[in-house]
């Protein structure tokens, strides 16, 4: 098959913000789709996109009306012109603006299978949201989310069926650095992720309570707020903002990970998992939906609750261990690149029969139910 990708604006490596996850899921799934024997292309954008091949991949890069401002409609309208004379077989689209265009995009290529991802709400009146809704399901062949509660939102607030496909990870063969550089030893510590002052200041009140004598790491610079709060709780060590394999070795390390807002990615949870951690979170959906039963829970600002669900993971070894299985069955089960690009195969080839991803199923359970 020919499948094109529109509405992301390059590739992950050249854009390190990359809000909802749109050009990392883009890019692992057309990898796994070419090493399939796919022919897939990526429409971009300067700054981030080069020209020419990346692992097989079509890269094509399409100006923006405004340098200042990559993407636009002008950037999204002319990548469907551009995929048009491709004549792809799968249409897999990326926003809200290409959701407009959706028309348009079948006027182009009525034989073509479109799949739209809703991965972000769009802050638009409901009416004008409404609309745009209607229009895009009535032409595109199926819409998928990776979130839950977007589903739940489309189905109950405008009567839209989507599927629900999450985002994935890669589990990273890389060896972890050392730890010296960064005033930390192997093993230990607890790991807070999180961007909130307030909910860092709870995890370090919860660690204090525990009395379990664990150096509690946090991925912030030692400036401001942050500096305090390290004065304030001599057991904190922050470490600075880390990303790939930096992130990845201090995970390896930790003997629990606290998500305690919901700035953290669903990468970074996913390689927690993937590490066999032990992770307590809040009651944030998305944590929810990918940890299932193999984390802790509780709710933001109940620091009560956040230090009944830290001291036992950290005063009993077994827990963790049972629970950093349990994480480690469920990432490598579900939610691999290489699954999600299958079920990604299904909404392209609508005549094949759903596979349910839905690792809620009771273990056993033969009833024909698919998942939606």
């Amino acid at each position: 098959m020919k499948i094109a990708f529109i509405g992301q604006l390059g590739l992950p490596e050249l854009q390190h913000d990359s809000p909802n996850n749109r050009e990392p899921r883009v890019l692992n799934l057309a990898k796994e789709l070419s090493d399939e024997g796919h022919a897939v292309t990526i429409f971009g954008t300067d700054p981030y996109i080069v020209r020419g091949n990346y692992r097989g991949i079509e890269l094509v890069r399409i100006p923006s009306l405004d340098p200042s401002r990559p993407g636009g409609w002008w950037y999204v309208m002319a990548s469907l012109w551009s995929a048009w004379r491709r004549s792809p077989d799968v249409l897999h689209l990326h926003g809200w603006r290409v959701a407009v265009l959706a028309g348009l995009a079948r006027l182009l290529m009525p034989a073509a299978v479109l799949v739209w991802t809703v991965d972000s709400w769009p802050q638009l009146p409901q009416g004008l949201t409404r609309l745009i809704l209607r229009h895009a399901a009535a032409r595109v062949d199926a819409i998928v989310t990776p979130h839950r509660q977007l589903q739940y939102r489309l189905l109950v607030e405008f009567d839209i069926s989507a599927q629900y496909v999450p985002d994935g990870y890669s589990p990273t063969s890389l060896q972890a650095l050392p730890l010296a550089p960064l005033g930390l030893r192997a093993g230990g510590y607890v790991l807070a992720l999180a961007e909130s002052p307030a909910e860092l200041r709870q995890v370090a009140k919860a660690v204090k309570a525990a009395r379990a004598g664990r150096r509690l790491v946090i991925t912030q610079n030692n400036v401001g707020v942050f500096k305090r709060l390290a004065q304030q709780y001599r057991f904190i060590r922050l470490v600075g903002k880390l990303e790939g394999r930096a992130l990845h070795s201090v995970i390896k390390e930790a003997v629990v990970v606290v998500l305690a807002d919901e700035s953290v990615s669903s990468n970074s949870l996913l390689q927690s998992m993937d590490q066999q951690k032990a992770v307590v979170a809040i009651t944030e959906p998305r944590y929810q939906e990918l940890s299932g039963e193999s984390a802790r829970y509780y709710r933001v600002s109940d620091l009560p609750a956040l230090s009944e669900a830290l001291q036992a993971v950290l005063a009993d070894e077994k827990l963790r261990l049972s629970l950093g299985r349990a994480a480690r069955k469920r990432a490598r089960r579900h939610f691999t690149w290489k699954r999600i690009a299958r079920e990604y195969a299904t909404q392209y080839a609508p005549d094949v029969r759903l596979v349910p991803i839905d690792s809620a199923r009771p273990e056993g359970l033969t009833t024909d139910v698919q998942t939606v």
